[in-house]
């Protein structure tokens, strides 16, 4: 958990300073490709990047957090705890995947681009960053829901 928090941390000071996210996401355990790598998605050679099984099952995860509470997302209806709840389930399976997740070095850095959104959202969506509404929170992650779909090749998404 001092992990996670050092992690979302460094990514929020790198974000703030208008860094790009993967320089700072290379230094998280377990994630290896090298600072300066890319600063936007794109496919592998016009294919979708591959997956594992964790990252698999932590985004159907995430999604399923998320999906049911969209509609009271778009219409601004989710109460303070009910953003806190749902930003605290999307945290625990970034970790998830994080620790557990092992691609290769393309489409790690793919994925870390992925992951700064999300993190930029639950930040949102727990209060944590004053200039971002909760409601915009959520929808940064369900937008890089949508990034996923569209850049990783995830069966059945």
């Amino acid at each position: 958990m001092k992990q996670r928090f050092l992690f979302a941390r460094i990514v929020s000071c790198v974000t703030v300073l208008g860094l790009p996210a993967t320089v700072t996401l290379a230094t998280e355990p377990g994630h290896h490709h090298e600072p300066g790598g890319a600063t936007e998605l794109q496919l592998k050679d016009g294919q979708k990047w591959p997956t594992d099984e964790a990252l698999r099952q932590g985004m159907v995860t995430i999604r399923d957090a998320v999906t049911p509470n969209l509609p009271a997302i778009q219409g601004d209806k989710l109460n303070t705890k009910d953003y806190d709840r749902l930003a605290s389930k999307v945290d625990a399976q970034m970790a998830y995947i994080v620790q557990n997740c092992h691609l290769e070095k393309d489409a790690d850095a793919m994925l870390h681009l992925v992951l700064a959104d999300m993190i930029a959202g639950t930040d949102a969506m727990a209060g944590k960053d004053k200039q971002v509404s909760r409601q915009a929170g959520a929808l940064k992650v369900v937008h890089a829901l949508e990034d996923y779909g569209k850049y990783f090749n995830h069966p059945g998404w």
